[in-house]
Order: structure tokens, then C-alpha cells, then sequence
């Protein structure tokens, strides 16, 4: 019983000893305790700055060339509307043609041993200059010309929700079933006609707008695609980027445009060849 008692006295004496000691240390010693806390999340702090420099360092190296093209599209914008509209619309329509070639299939076994030489010349290059300059002229300059100098001047700027509104519902209401897309027609009818530019080429192109409008439900994938494009175009991106967001989204647009009206051709050139009386044989 005496040990214990005395065991018990001499626990509470160092515990003792060690509080005091703790309560009475210098303050060199905390100071390089607490700094031994620091340097525990030395390396991840290390870690998060070099991370964040890197990071500053990429866009320091890329701020001159984003500077240059902000620059660019401020001081010659409808020369950058039309460069930047002119190629997507090539290159849509270059990928629409690609894929037209491929569903095709070949009709004899002969044709399946054919060479990549004969593969492009199935481009229609025709086609596909009419939607480049139809890219350029149209979607790059007049819709520059549209957004940024007639919407402002029958709307205002105070870019305002209701401001946004106005402007996407006269874009899709107005200017794309009576100027967008029957300009989109007549360019693509005009190059790709053997016959010469004149009225009834472009009476053709619109009577194959009035087609796909009526039977293939041009304007509802239209709309469907660009009232909400529209939205961020006139609420969201600054106006000497428009056009530059327009052709980003317009390029898959393009893609749905340039099968529909390949389709629409196809279908008419088979009700022509449908029409034809049939040809009288030699003997008769």
C-alpha cells in the first residue's frame, strides 16, 4: 500500500515538473517549434506557388499573340470577319461533302479498287466556293455590319435583357428567313449551275430554299440551333468578337445546311430524270 502511494507521488511530481517547464520555456524555443509546424506543409505550399507561376508564365508567353488578334479584329474587323467566316464555311462544307462520299456506297465491286485520285475529284469545288464566299461576304461582312452598326443604331447599347431580346428575335424572325438563308441558296446555286448567273438561277436556288423550308424543316433546326447561340452572341460576347462566336457555332450549322441543300438537289434532279419521256429506240 506504502509503494503504491508512493508511485502515485512520484507520477504527479514529474507531471508537475513537465507543465512548469512547458509554461516557462523560452521563446526562441516556441518560435522554432512553431516553425516546425511551417515546414511541414513547406512542400505543398512550394508546390501551389509554382503551379500558380507556371501558369502565369504560359499566359505572360501568349498574352502578345492574344493581344494581336484583339487588336486585328478592333481595327480591321471586316476584313477579320470575312478571312475568319470564308474558311469555316470552306471547311464545313469540305466535311459535309466527306461524309456525303462515304455513306455512298459503291454500286459495283470494280468501283471499291478506285484511287484516291478519283475520290477527290468527287469534290464539287463549285459547291464549295459558293459557301466559302457566301462565309465571307454574308456571315463575316454584312453580319459584322449588321451586329455592330445597324442593331446599335435601332436598339440602342445599354445592353439590357430586353435589349438582347429584340435583337435575337429580329435576327431569327427577320433577317434569317428573308436574308440569311435565301442568300445562302443563291450563292450555292450560283456556283454550282453550269448556267450563267442571272434571274433564273437564282429563281432555282429559291425555289430550293422554299422546298427545304416546307418538306425538310429548315428553319425549326435553324432556329433550334441559333436562338440560344443567340442569346450568348448578343448578351454575353463582346461585339468585335461576334462575328468571330457567330462562325464557331455557325460551322456545324453549316455542316446541317450544306447536306440539306445536297439532298434537296439530289431529289430534284431525280424528279427531272423522272419527268423525261422515254427515249425512242433505233429501229422505230
Amino acid at each position: 500500500m506504502v509503494s503504491t502511494r508512493k508511485t502515485l507521488a512520484i507520477c504527479l511530481n514529474g507531471s508537475l515538473l513537465l507543465q512548469s517547464s512547458l509554461a516557462f520555456s523560452s521563446p526562441s524555443t516556441t518560435r522554432s517549434h512553431q516553425s516546425l509546424k511551417r515546414s511541414r506543409v513547406g512542400p505543398l505550399h512550394s508546390f501551389e506557388v509554382t503551379g500558380f507561376e507556371v501558369m502565369e508564365a504560359a499566359g505572360a508567353t501568349h498574352a502578345p499573340v492574344m493581344s494581336a488578334i484583339n487588336s486585328f479584329f478592333q481595327t480591321q474587323p471586316y476584313l477579320a470577319a470575312f478571312l475568319t467566316c470564308s474558311f469555316k464555311a470552306s471547311a464545313a462544307d469540305m466535311i459535309a461533302q466527306t461524309q456525303e462520299m462515304g455513306n455512298e456506297k459503291p454500286s459495283t465491286s470494280e468501283s471499291s479498287f478506285s484511287d484516291d485520285n478519283e475520290v477527290d475529284s468527287n469534290v464539287n469545288i463549285s459547291r464549295n466556293l459558293g459557301f466559302l464566299f457566301y462565309g465571307g461576304i454574308y456571315q463575316g461582312m454584312v453580319q459584322n455590319f449588321i451586329y455592330n452598326v445597324i442593331y446599335p443604331s435601332w436598339f440602342g447599347t445599354d445592353e439590357s435583357l430586353a435589349l438582347v431580346g429584340k435583337e435575337v428575335l429580329v435576327d431569327n424572325l427577320l433577317f434569317a428567313p428573308f436574308l440569311c438563308l435565301p442568300i445562302a441558296y443563291a450563292f450555292k446555286t450560283a456556283f454550282a449551275s453550269e448556267e450563267p448567273l442571272g434571274l433564273d438561277t437564282l429563281k432555282v436556288g429559291l425555289e430550293k430554299y422554299v422546298q427545304d423550308v416546307t418538306t425538310k424543316g429548315l428553319l425549326v433546326r435553324y432556329w433550334a440551333i441559333w436562338f440560344p447561340a443567340n442569346m450568348i452572341t448578343f448578351g454575353v460576347i463582346p461585339a468585335h468578337f461576334r462575328v468571330c462566336f457567330v462562325a464557331l457555332i455557325s460551322f456545324f450549322w453549316i455542316c446541317i445546311l450544306s447536306s440539306i441543300s445536297s439532298s434537296s438537289e439530289e431529289n430534284l434532279e431525280g424528279e427531272e430524270v423522272k419527268a423525261m419521256p422515254p427515249a425512242m429506240s433505233i429501229d422505230q
